[in-house]
């Protein structure tokens, strides 16, 4: 099983002791409630079965990571390509 969240969503992991010992990411001025490991501040962080995403905007990246991890790296690859993702074209 995985865990993903993005934005402020990180804070809510973090209440329930999910991120503790853990890195993690959220969107800026949440770092507070994180209540982590450590604090990224990357757009998309992975620590064993938890990915958290920064905000909206990485979005993408997040979900591609997703899939990149469930189906494998030819196939995060491929939906990159087939989504016009800006560093495809």
């Amino acid at each position: 099983k995985y865990i993903s969240a993005v934005c402020a969503g990180p804070s809510v992991l973090g209440k329930a002791g999910i991120l503790k010992g853990k890195r993690a990411t959220c969107f800026p001025g949440w770092e507070d409630k994180l209540f982590c490991g450590e604090y990224t501040g990357e757009g998309v962080t992975v620590d064993g079965r938890i990915i958290t995403g920064r905000g909206l905007g990485f979005s993408i990246e997040l979900a591609l990571e997703l899939v990149r991890i469930l189906k494998g790296e030819e196939a995060s690859l491929d939906l990159r390509g087939r989504i016009q993702h800006p560093d495809t074209i």
